[in-house]
């Protein structure tokens, strides 16, 4: 495997000697035909997914800002190929654009590391690849053990693999079986692109043990590979599957030994020979996807203790229960706790009834139990904000009777471990609840403190909403901007009010111009404005709960509500409301033209029609 690489005469892939001559593919031949099934339909399954594609274009931006960072750091800090200095290696390049028929220009970078790592990106027009080798990768690889590997990134680059973001289960913004379903395409990535190094050096044993030698680290000296032999490791590997589980599936790259295995079988393929314009190939191209496809699944883990689980009923029940874990922890039901825990179930609940429950140890073993089953779904169908949300609200919980004692906050702890928050997440969410029970204790004493508070004329009701938001100083300008723009359209006040409320909620979601407590504020100070002018114009009273701590305690969910016509993001696409989980902070809709295209999102994900939206009694006017 250390002889040089020329450009010659066709060879078969299942050569077992030094391959030393390389053919091109034939002209015409598609290169994106050569992707494994378990891509295509792995791919598919994800593009369907509308909450997972919508998270990737929102890190679209960030993605190109650090791919254009890489490319500037190779052209001042890394080595371009010159036929003058390495002309071994810029011969390898010209090899490699020979054999696969490569449209676009390629140039080759060496970046100075002790790392085995490569990769190929598209230069910023899209009309170049650029390809970067690390240099400890280079000095390990022979000649065609590098073509392989500058074969497999191409693939990556052609196949546009970049467009499906790499997330790991530390993102918050993912749960885990988002995650798996990821890691599981990526894998799948590794196999299309395996075969595109095999058409690069066209040697099934050279392909083999490139990958054996990058994932072993041993070097020439220590091996008589035999890929046969190294890929019955992987038969002897899934007999262990069992002891994978969602955690487990992490790896972006499958089993080496399974790649060496999947890589034989392509190798003895029709898809193979057609590249090359030979009949007479061993293995039908759909057996091979179907065996390849079975040898994938091994990593998968077993999801169906959870899968088939309703997380909003399971969030639902995990809210109750651990509620009354905390009221109960110090033994004291005050009536606070009790008034808080009957507004949320349906059957009514005495405080006296309550203690004597949980002094019984039978019913604190059931809930328990309960609350572990629900917590297995909660963590691993929930992203981490979201599980967050249901931590802000047992925070409120134990606050309700002003301070926490000791054994609430034990148990509080509790429900952090078994929702898997980390401690730093968990002591904010305590300090935003902490600073949201002042804030409304200071609304409580401000509105019994004046018997005729002051009437907000209509046409200061903008900034008057603004002002008691008490944003920062770039939030206010941004809100006030938004109030200019809603002046001139010269809309009625109310309508102008839901506007405004309308931007806020687009304006908090993820990279947007407020956080989303500003943008709660600025909805709370909208409802209070709004009450405040309706109480003045002798409207009746509303019997149901204050939309105002609705919000403070749910979020921005609590404006909408069920069967309202809403529109995703920027898109003129009308929505309708299926369901509204507060408790998740999340909303399930579908397409008013097809309400069987279910997508559950974040409320701050949706944007409500300031005239035709279903808004809250307060906001209407």
């Amino acid at each position: 495997m250390t002889g040089s690489v020329a450009f010659n005469a066709p060879e078969t892939a299942q050569s077992t000697s030094r391959q030393t001559t390389l053919s091109p593919i034939v002209a015409g031949f598609d290169l994106t035909s050569v992707r494994c099934a378990a891509e295509r339909r792995l791919d598919e399954a994800i593009r369907k997914d509308e909450k997972l594609t919508e998270h990737f274009k929102a890190a679209k931006s960030e993605v190109e800002h650090a791919r254009a960072k890489h490319r500037l750091s190779l052209m001042t800090q890394g080595y371009r190929v010159d036929e003058a200095i390495t002309p071994k290696l810029s011969r390898l390049s010209t090899v490699l654009s020979r054999a696969l028929r490569l449209v676009h220009p390629l140039d080759v970078f060496v970046w100075p590391s002790h790392e085995h790592n490569a990769y190929c990106l598209p230069s910023r027009k899209g009309n170049r690849l650029v390809m970067c080798l690390y240099s400890g990768l280079v000095s390990s690889l022979s000649s065609q053990e590098l073509l392989f590997v500058m074969g497999h990134e191409v693939g990556h680059a052609i196949l546009k693999h970049g467009e499906t973001l790499g997330i790991g289960f530390d993102n918050p913004h993912f749960s885990p079986l988002e995650v798996v379903k990821v890691r599981a395409l990526e894998r799948a990535h590794e196999i299309s692109c395996d075969r595109f190094g095999l058409l690069a050096c066209q040697d099934i044993r050279t392909a083999s043990a490139t990958l054996f030698k990058i994932a072993s680290g041993l070097s020439e000296r220590w091996i008589s590979f035999d890929e046969t032999a190294y890929s019955r490791h992987f038969d002897e590997l899934s007999s262990m599957s069992e002891l994978i589980d969602i955690e487990n599936a992490a790896s972006t790259h499958p089993l080496t030994p399974l790649r060496v295995k999947a890589l034989i079988a392509f190798a003895k393929s029709d898809g193979y020979a057609s590249a090359f314009g030979r009949d007479g190939a061993r293995l039908p191209a759909g057996e091979m996807e179907h065996t390849i496809d079975s040898m994938l699944s091994v990593l998968d883990p077993d999801v169906s203790e959870f899968e088939g689980r309703d997380e909003q009923e399971a969030a639902n029940h995990f809210l109750i229960d651990g509620a009354i874990l905390i009221i109960g922890a110090d033994g004291v039901v005050s009536p606070d706790e009790s008034a808080w825990l009957k507004g949320r179930v349906s059957n009514n609940v005495s405080a006296e009834t309550l203690a004597k429950d949980l002094s019984n140890p039978q019913f604190q073993q059931e809930l328990q139990q309960r609350l572990q089953d629900n917590a297995v779904v909660l963590r691993n169908k929930l992203s981490e904000v979201t599980r967050a949300r249901l931590l802000h609200t047992m925070c409120e919980v134990a606050l309700t009777g002003g301070g926490i004692p000791d054994a609430e906050y034990e148990t509080l702890n509790h429900l952090r471990q078994l929702l898997k928050i980390p401690m730093e997440v968990a002591q904010s969410v305590l300090n935003n609840a902490k600073s949201d029970a002042e804030n409304e204790k200071e609304d409580e004493q401000e509105a019994t403190g004046s018997s005729q508070p002051t009437a907000t004329p209509p046409q200061d009701a903008l900034e008057t909403v603004v002002r008691q938001a008490k944003l920062p100083e770039k939030a206010t300008a941004e809100a006030n901007g938004m109030c200019q723009n809603i002046r001139s359209s010269n809309v009625p006040i109310q309508v102008g009010i839901r506007t405004l409320v309308s931007w806020a909620i687009g304006a908090s979601r993820a990279n947007g111009s407020l956080s989303e407590a500003q943008g709660k504020k600025l909805a709370i100070a909208a409802v209070k404005v709004c009450r405040e002018m309706g109480d003045r114009s002798g409207s009746r009273k509303l019997r149901s709960a204050a939309t105002d701590k609705l919000i403070r305690q749910y979020g921005l969910v609590a404006l909408f509500s069920r069967n309202e016509t809403v529109f995703l993001g920027a898109g003129d696409r009308p929505y309708a409301v299926l369901s509204v989980s507060r408790a998740k902070g999340t909303i399930v809709i579908a397409p008013a033209d097809n309400m069987n295209e279910t997508l559950e999102v974040d409320a701050r994900e949706l944007r409500k029609d300031p005239v035709e939206g279903g808004w809250p009694a307060e906001l209407e006017g």
